[in-house]
This record gives structure tokens, C-alpha cells and sequence, in this order.
């Protein structure tokens, strides 16, 4: 077989290796929700202008390091504009510039963060800041309460003992500079890019016979 052409496939295979161990890695890195209350809102909640509603989040049991992709914020009753916050572990600091979002219906909103690269290694805080009085309502309930809703301000928050408000954080693990954790069989992921690379060799070589 031609020299260069054999320098060309050898090439070709390590490009698209590289980039099979790359996509690996990416997909290795698990995303959970983080959630305190049951999912069934048995009562709405709100609190007066300017005053907070908060939910403290921990990290999943082994996680080092994550980044916040999504909030989101069960909306019972009387959809509003709000101001999203996400405080650090002591309440107080914030690790974004807040921002408004206005729920359209009730139910579900899911508010995108991953454009913001909000990195967290411990407890964190998001909250919803009213900027209307008393609206919107957003779910809670009191079934088995996890001891982590507040209400207040920044650094100046009650614990609300006897219920858990319904929000939540979705999250996805990182890993330290250098370190890969691959959770899925490394030849499932390498099989399609394998595959790929078969075929452009055999159809390399049959060119080159037809040449010859």
C-alpha cells in the first residue's frame, strides 16, 4: 500500500479515537435533580414584597463539584413575575446577578442556568425574590419536611419547620483537572466511531487496488 496512504489512515484512526475518548468523557458525567419535597403540592406559598423564599440544596452523596444547570420552581397558583437568586453555602453570597422570569401558567417552570457556568462544592441556596406582593403562590407541602426551607433575606433566614417549598436544582457532576470517571462501557461508545473508521480504510484500499 501506498506510504502516504498508510500515513493518512493512521492518522485518520487516531483523530477519530481522540475524539471517541472525548464524547466518552462528556457522556460519563451524570445530571440529577435535586428535590426535598414529595412532588405533590398540598398548598400554596408566598411571602410579601421584597422578602425571599429559599430552599438550601446539598450536593449528592460522593460529589465533589457540580455545575447548576436548571432551577426550577413548582408555581401553585397566581403566575407573577419573580427574581431568581442563587446564594453559596452561607446564604449571602450570590453566585449570579439575579434575574426576572414570569411564569405564563401553573405547574412546572424550569428556569435555564447552564449559559452561566454556576459552579458549586457545597450547599447552595436558590430562592425566588417577590417583586410582587403575595404573587406567585408556589407549591409546598408538609408530608415528611426535610428542614431546608426558609424564608427571609439574604443571610437573615427562618427555617419554615413544618412544610418544604417546591423547588428544585438540577445539577451535573464534574471531575477534578485531569481526573475521567467513565461510567459506560468504553467499546459501546467506541463501536460507532470504530465502525467509521473501517469502512473509509476498506473503501481507501479498494480505490487504490483499482488504481494499481
Amino acid at each position: 500500500m501506498n506510504r502516504r496512504l498508510t500515513a493518512f489512515i493512521a492518522v485518520l484512526a487516531v483523530s477519530i479515537l481522540t475524539l471517541a475518548v472525548c464524547a466518552s468523557k462528556v457522556e460519563a458525567q451524570p445530571i440529577q435533580e435535586i428535590a426535598y419535597d414529595s412532588g405533590t403540592a398540598e398548598f400554596g406559598v408566598a411571602t410579601e414584597l421584597g422578602s425571599q423564599l429559599a430552599v438550601r440544596f446539598s450536593l449528592p452523596s460522593s460529589w465533589s463539584e457540580a455545575k447548576l444547570l436548571t432551577a426550577k420552581y413548582y408555581i401553585y397558583g397566581d403566575p407573577s413575575t419573580f427574581r431568581v437568586h442563587v446564594y453559596g453555602s452561607d446564604g449571602s453570597t450570590e453566585l449570579i446577578t439575579p434575574f426576572e422570569v414570569t411564569p405564563t401558567t401553573t405547574g412546572w417552570l424550569e428556569v435555564d442556568l447552564s449559559a452561566l457556568n454556576i459552579i458549586v462544592t457545597d450547599d447552595f441556596y436558590i430562592t425566588i425574590e417577590y417583586i410582587t406582593e403575595g404573587k406567585p403562590w408556589i407549591g409546598g407541602e408538609s408530608s415528611d419536611p426535610d428542614g431546608r426551607s426558609y424564608v427571609g433575606t439574604a443571610g437573615s433566614w427562618n427555617l419554615h419547620t413544618t412544610a418544604d417549598y417546591m423547588i428544585r436544582a438540577v445539577v451535573q457532576q464534574r471531575f477534578p483537572v485531569g481526573g475521567t470517571v467513565l461510567q459506560t462501557n468504553s467499546f459501546t461508545l467506541l463501536t460507532p466511531y470504530i465502525a467509521i473508521f473501517a469502512a473509509i480504510a476498506i473503501g481507501l484500499t479498494v480505490a487504490l487496488k483499482k488504481r494499481l
